[in-house]
């Protein structure tokens, strides 16, 4: 079963990622975290991912344009803090062909922005390992709350990642607010958005106790939550038919 977190509570968030809180330990327990080394960049390349299947993750397709073939990505499964090695979470190590991009993914637009990594093994199910649920387009309603988590930059200028995983809640805004609402969800509230190193991560709903994830996070406005502009994230229900062409649901 999926969407359970040994944590609950019934939204008592109400602050975030840029402008957010730290998450508390265990409550989001599908959150991945990838890292890989971009030679273009001289640099490290940072991300989110959830836990869909057993051996699958979702995130977006934007966080590997920069990746090569043979290079190694991190991927981090059960962390909340990335110092803290506990007993019960998972590192991989993979590579380029793990990684399935949307076919019709565009790196200058940022269209389609969705990947799937399949893992080297199944997980096991622990408390700090879950799966977490993907939503319809019923679960998606205007000026509802959702939750963004992420281990990104905490305001715009920030070149310290930190280590320890953050959410936001941020309002679901209305369609004619998106510029390609068929693509993205808008979400967004004063001071509050997901930044540099968040993208790939869930923008998440609570229903009868589930967490179903409905966004993936994608792009928003580089001064991050600064900004009237909220931040996208790829539609996941328009996705389940690809989604489900890898994975069985």
């Amino acid at each position: 079963s999926c969407g359970h977190s040994t944590f609950f509570d019934e939204m008592s968030t109400r602050e975030r990622i840029a402008g957010g809180r730290p998450a508390i330990f265990g409550k989001f327990p599908w959150m991945v975290h990838f890292r890989y080394h971009a030679k273009d960049l001289n640099d490290f390349v940072k991300c989110g991912g959830t836990v869909v299947k057993r051996q699958w993750v979702l995130s977006a397709a934007h966080c590997f344009k920069f990746l090569e073939e043979r290079v190694e990505v991190t991927v981090k499964i059960g962390w909340v803090n990335l110092k803290q090695n506990e007993m019960d979470a998972e590192t991989f190590l993979i590579f380029k062909n793990n990684i399935y991009i949307y076919p019709e993914y565009s790196p200058a637009t940022i269209d389609h922005d969705i990947a799937l990594i399949r893992l080297p093994q199944e997980l096991k199910i622990n408390h700090l390992i879950q799966m977490i649920c993907l939503g319809s387009n019923e679960h998606i309603t205007t000026s509802q709350t959702g939750i963004a988590a992420g281990w990104g930059i905490l305001k715009a200028g920030d070149t310290m990642i930190p280590d320890l995983l953050h959410e936001a809640a941020l309002t679901i805004q209305g369609d004619d607010s998106c510029n390609k609402p068929q693509q993205f969800i808008c979400a967004h509230s004063p001071g509050k958005d997901t930044c540099g190193g968040d993208s790939g991560g869930p923008l998440m709903i609570q229903k009868d106790g589930r967490w179903y994830q409905i966004g993936v996070v994608s792009h928003g406005p580089t001064d991050c939550g600064d900004h009237s502009d909220p931040g996208q994230y790829t539609r996941i229900p328009n996705y389940l038919p690809w989604i489900r062409s890898y994975i069985n649901f």
